[in-house]
Order: C-alpha cells, then sequence, then structure tokens
C-alpha cells in the first residue's frame, strides 16, 4: 500500500480534480491494493480512505431508465469492486461525451447525450 501521510498529502493538495472521468478508476491515483487482503476484497480508494472491506453494500447506484439512486444493498449487492477499479465515490461519473454511465441489473449501461 502507498504511504497513508504521502496519500493524504496528495489529497489535500490536488483534491477530486485528478479523478479520471468515467466508471473506472484504473489510472486515479487514488486506487491502491492492500496486498494483505483476500483478492477480489482487496481494493482501497485512498480518497474515499476506505476499502472494499469497508463498504458493506452502502455504495449507490443509478438506475438507467429512472434515474433514481438505490444503495448497492438495497438491491442485493453488499461489496464495492475498488478490487476491480470500479468506482465508488461518484466523482467525474459521466465522460464529457455522455449524460449518464450508470450500472443497471443485469447489464452496463451507457446513456449518450440527447443534444
Amino acid at each position: 500500500m502507498k504511504s497513508k501521510k504521502r496519500m493524504l498529502e496528495f489529497k489535500k493538495k490536488h483534491g477530486k480534480l485528478v479523478i479520471p472521468a468515467g466508471l473506472y478508476c484504473e489510472e486515479c491515483p487514488y486506487l491502491d491494493i492492500n496486498k494483505k487482503k483476500p483478492k477480489h476484497f482487496n481494493g482501497y480508494c485512498w480518497y474515499l480512505e476506505r476499502g472494499d472491506w469497508d463498504f458493506d453494500g452502502e455504495a449507490e447506484v443509478i438506475e438507467v431508465n429512472t434515474r433514481k439512486v438505490y444503495k448497492k444493498k438495497d438491491l442485493g449487492f453488499s461489496f464495492s469492486m475498488l478490487w476491480d477499479a470500479i468506482k465508488e465515490c461518484n466523482i467525474n461519473k459521466v465522460k464529457p461525451n455522455e449524460k449518464l454511465v450508470t450500472m443497471t441489473l443485469p447489464n452496463y449501461k451507457k446513456v449518450k447525450n440527447e443534444r
């Protein structure tokens, strides 16, 4: 894992400006892996200061058609997917050329701008 002191200083200096657009955070400097945790449960976000093991289904998803926000646990999910570089922060999830990037059950969908 990265240095806690270094990452908190980085967060203070850069904030959310360095979080890339889109559903994934694989290029995000805040993404980290805790090798002491089991695979598929070892992702960590220094921006949120939380790991996969901290979420317990409270992260949110947006339903494409109604744009209603749900807690993952209310949809039957009880995990986060930081280990797979999937954002949990909802920051910059929409790319510039898209209106909405969301997860629906059972598929992922992208809704393009309607301009």
